[in-house]
């Protein structure tokens, strides 16, 4: 048997405590009365004004991101202008292909003889 079975034998269901009729029919009434007749006095509000780097923190952020995007713009215009000379510069495909041969050849030690010896082959 644990503690609130012993407690509801002893003592039964219950409540002690009883409250009046209509007590709480006319206690905000009587509650208003009771208070002291007085004015609200105004809230005091601080006035003081925000430090200048608050003010200015959003534009000095707006004036960095333009900053960010102008420059990001300008490098990759330049990168774009650039590559059509880097185009320009680099070998056409017939070159580039003669040169690979004669490198090839010069890499294996080959000469006309062996190209003639493997051509007849096939």
């Amino acid at each position: 048997m644990n503690d609130e079975d012993i407690l509801r034998e002893r003592f039964g269901n219950k409540s002690p405590f009883t409250v009046p009729e209509g007590f709480f029919d006319s206690f905000a009434e009587k509650m208003m009365q009771q208070l002291p007749e007085t004015e609200c006095a105004k809230p005091v509000v601080d006035e003081k004004r925000p430090s200048i780097i608050k003010r200015l923190r959003p534009y000095a952020i707006a004036a960095s991101l333009t900053l960010l995007l102008v420059s990001a713009a300008t490098i990759l215009y330049n990168r774009q202008n650039e590559q059509p000379a880097q185009l320009a510069a680099t070998p056409t495909a017939q070159q580039s292909q003669e040169y690979t041969i004669d490198q090839i050849a010069d890499y294996a030690m080959l000469d006309n003889q062996d190209f003639y010896s493997y051509l007849a082959d096939y």
